[in-house]
């Protein structure tokens, strides 16, 4: 089945499923898996670097180690750690992005451990986006609305 219909504004987006609650929809992003085999730039990277919180102490035991990081104390980014270069999951990931603040503390957290970004104002939407890679190459979007 191919879809045909497109959505013209993001109102759409918003309404989905408010006309019939029983109407099966998307609610929000609960969490991305990934697969690191560079466990401790990792771990850096997300909970130095931008500030999530390890929750380790809240994952489940598992075949495989890692570990879950938190955003607002939900667990929204699940790490797996291996020592296998070759596993990488399911596929790639274009990118991840987040809603944020305060995009000069997050510039500033970049510049004190040497990470490269990229800043995109978007003022005609009130909107500026912060762009970095994560050790295992995923690209992360911080998204900043003003």
């Amino acid at each position: 089945m191919v879809l045909r219909r497109r959505l013209r504004t993001s109102r759409h987006l918003t309404d989905a499923g408010a006309k019939d609650p029983k109407r099966m929809k998307i609610r929000k992003l609960d969490h991305y898996n990934l697969w690191s085999f560079k466990r401790d730039e990792t771990l850096t990277f997300y909970c130095e670097v931008l500030g999530l919180e390890d929750g380790a102490h809240l994952r489940p035991p598992s075949s495989s180690p890692g570990t879950w990081l938190l955003v607002d104390g939900h667990p929204a980014v699940h790490i797996n750690f291996t020592e296998d270069t070759g596993n990488t999951g399911t596929g790639t990931i274009d990118h991840i992005a987040f809603d944020a603040s305060n995009a000069s503390e997050f510039e500033n957290s970049f510049t004190k451990h040497g990470i490269t970004f990229k800043k995109v104002d978007r003022p005609e939407i009130g909107l500026t986006q912060l762009f970095v890679t994560d050790p295992n190459g995923v690209k992360i979007e911080l998204n900043i609305r003003a």
